[in-house]
């Protein structure tokens, strides 16, 4: 069953804010579970409700739902069908896996439990996405803890990652533009040569994590794009030049410490050879904080189902996550469930050519499982 709705899922695929396919699947499914109540908190995302009424812990789950702008190469006979739009970071596993733990519940004797609540979210790949709306919209309201399982293309199917604390990074997105007095090529010195001031500035700005903050603070300054304004030139100086990139820090109150160090050293590199910039950002999410304590109870809860060795402790990495948003509210815990394939190559997350080995799926439902029963 839970192969079955992966690879439904798989096939329609959709971009986020638009899994409207999606959504209906998910709730047609949920609808054919005993007791399951239903809500819509925001465009294209789904609550399922459970009330065994008997107890006083209520735990709820989190599984996103959108796919990637991304042309499928992977071959699979159940390929998405909508052309340049895959589910290449593994949302239809994740979906799959909640709608498996939904299934098991919704049949299960619960006497420990209130209320356990299913939540199926849109939009994660863009931010802002849909979390915040989810939460004022009464989701998470009055719920006791909150667990993410997300699969995961490195980890070996029955292992389970875990990182207590600060587990992913907060970041921004950032526009430099360069402007100055374009000109002849063979005569530099008679205009300002914006594209080596450019280039200068990606290389200065890479001072910013390794200078001017503390060594042990975790943070990430990439310029992804540079380009030129005429483009594709070779005898001619341009007047503007637009570098984009992302900052990621660990921490909420770093990221806001370093982005106006990112403007102030576009500022100082423009001026030096008579230019000047401009400078935008947007945020996209905030740092991913996992319960400590919650932590401690999904891995004892996973050497419990898999043996000591399949619960690993990791380090923090600097992607971001719109898991993050639920964190301020009540706690929680975002886990990783090994789906790596055993042959051929395991492509990572957010390639044209990503899959997962679907047999690491009962893992992650069963651990959901467990979880919800479990105060």
């Amino acid at each position: 069953m839970l192969i079955q709705w992966r690879r439904q899922l798989h096939q329609m695929a959709e971009l986020s804010g638009c899994e409207t396919e999606t959504a209906a699947f998910v709730a047609s499914e949920l609808n054919k579970m005993p007791g399951m109540r239903l809500t819509f908190p925001c465009k294209t995302g789904v609550v399922g409700i459970l009330e065994p009424g008997c107890g006083t812990f209520s735990p709820a789950f989190r599984a996103d739902l959108d796919a990637l702008p991304i042309s499928e190469e992977t071959g699979l006979p159940f390929s998405s069908k909508n052309k340049g739009v895959m589910h290449a970071c593994g949302h239809d596993g994740n979906a799959a896996m909640l709608l498996g733990a939904a299934w098991v519940l919704s049949r299960s004797a619960l006497p420990n439990c209130r209320q356990i609540r299913f939540l199926f979210e849109p939009g994660e790949e863009t931010p802002p996405g849909f979390s915040s709306a989810i939460v004022a919209n009464g989701a998470v309201d009055g719920m006791d803890e909150l667990y993410a399982v997300h699969v995961d293309a490195f980890t070996p199917v029955n292992s389970i990652r875990f990182c207590p604390g600060y587990a992913m990074a907060a970041s921004a997105r950032f526009d430099i533009c360069i402007l100055g007095n374009g000109g002849h090529a063979a005569f530099p010195h008679q205009c300002s040569d914006i594209v080596y001031a450019s280039s200068e500035l990606v290389c200065k700005l890479q001072g910013i994590p390794s200078r001017m903050i503390d060594p042990v603070q975790p943070c990430v300054i990439t310029v992804t794009s540079i380009k030129s304004d005429p483009v594709d030139t070779f005898n001619v100086v341009p007047s503007s030049m637009h570098l984009k990139g992302t900052i990621r820090c660990l921490q909420d109150a770093l990221l806001d410490t370093v982005i106006p160090m990112v403007e102030k050293m576009a500022a100082a590199t423009a001026q030096a050879y008579g230019a000047k910039s401009t400078f935008c950002y947007e945020k996209g999410y905030a740092s991913v904080y996992n319960d400590p304590r919650l932590c401690a109870k999904a891995q004892k809860t996973t050497a419990a189902l898999f043996g000591e060795s399949a619960a690993i402790t990791e380090s923090p990495v600097m992607g971001g996550e719109a898991f993050s948003v639920y964190g301020k509210y009540l706690p929680s815990c975002y886990m990783k469930v090994g789906t790596m394939v055993e042959t051929g190559t395991p492509y990572p997350h957010h390639h044209c050519k990503f899959d997962i080995n679907e047999s690491g799926l009962w893992a992650g439902t069963a651990l959901m499982v467990r979880l919800a029963k479990e105060q």
